[in-house]
């Protein structure tokens, strides 16, 4: 790789880093301002002071129907943090680093991980916690994409791993 062509490479990984970082910030507002779980607080300490369980029943399952649907943003924003992570490592010139290695494959695991919270246990909870029961499951396009993507890089990570295992076993022996 020539020179310029390595330090444009540098560049550009420098600031989709900045730009991941920012998405970051972006998401984690607009989640804090649709949270809405703060009016559940009046509720919640009501409930606690009056030995109500019954209201602290209602109230924690209101908060596990407001926050289940945010559980797998949080698992897609950790794999945000550790793409920005591996592209500020690449735009220091770190490139198949076992660190940029094994954090692509923790990527890979968070959107899987999302993925499946958001196919699977979403919609089941909050059917659950609207009191219409019954379970249902969301195998969205969004969905699957993202289970795929993240399973892939699971995978491409470990193999880059073994391959750099490899390649040390191989240095030992020359």
């Amino acid at each position: 790789m020539s020179d310029k062509s390595e330090a444009d490479l540098r560049n550009l990984a420098r600031g989709a880093s900045l730009l991941a970082i920012f998405a970051v910030f972006v998401v984690a507002a607009a989640l804090l301002a649709a949270l809405d779980a703060l009016t559940l607080i009046e509720p919640f300490a009501r409930a606690t002071s009056t030995a109500d369980w019954t209201l602290f029943g209602r109230t924690l399952v209101a908060l596990i129907g407001k926050l289940a649907p945010l559980a797998p943003v949080g698992f897609y924003l950790l794999a945000v943090l550790g793409a920005a992570g591996i592209l500020d490592h690449i735009g220091k010139g770190e490139y198949f680093s076992v660190r940029n290695i094994r954090a692509l494959s923790d990527m890979g695991g968070s959107m899987t991980i999302g993925a499946i919270w958001a196919g699977l246990l979403v919609p089941a909870i909050v059917e659950w916690t609207a009191g219409r029961g019954g379970y249902r499951v969301d195998f969205s396009p969004e969905v699957l994409v993202i289970f795929v993507i993240g399973a892939s890089l699971t995978i491409i990570g470990r193999l880059f791993l073994r391959a750099q295992q490899l390649e040390t076993a191989m240095a030992e022996i020359v």
